[in-house]
């Protein structure tokens, strides 16, 4: 899965994802571009930060849930504009875990 982080100029951002329903750390950030690296919350490359204080406009990182039915995820990130100005508890959306739907829906 695909993760988009966007919205005018920043430095730095911390990103990882984290299961809805009981806010655990999960799943891995595979090859983080090149002015990121991964950084370990609960297990290794559970999460990505940056790695110089250049300005980035926008940046993708590839995902991959730790297995089937893990339930539904949010991410969560801090990001940095400057030494003063910086946003925390950034959420996403809430992605659905489509196993979990098939599994409960009846036809």
């Amino acid at each position: 899965m695909s993760v988009r982080v966007e919205g005018g100029q920043f430095k730095g951002i911390f990103l990882h994802a984290r299961r809805v329903h009981d806010d655990h750390s999960l799943g891995t950030f595979v090859g983080p571009p090149q002015v990121f690296h991964h950084v370990i919350c609960n297990t290794s490359g559970d999460s990505v930060t940056h790695s110089d204080r250049t300005n980035k406009s926008a940046a993708i990182f590839e995902w991959i849930p730790p297995n089937p039915g893990v339930g539904d995820v949010i991410f969560k990130a801090t990001i940095v504009k400057s030494h003063k100005v910086f946003w925390t508890n950034v959420t996403s959306g809430t992605v659905i875990d489509i196993t979990t739907v098939l599994a409960t829906t009846q036809i």
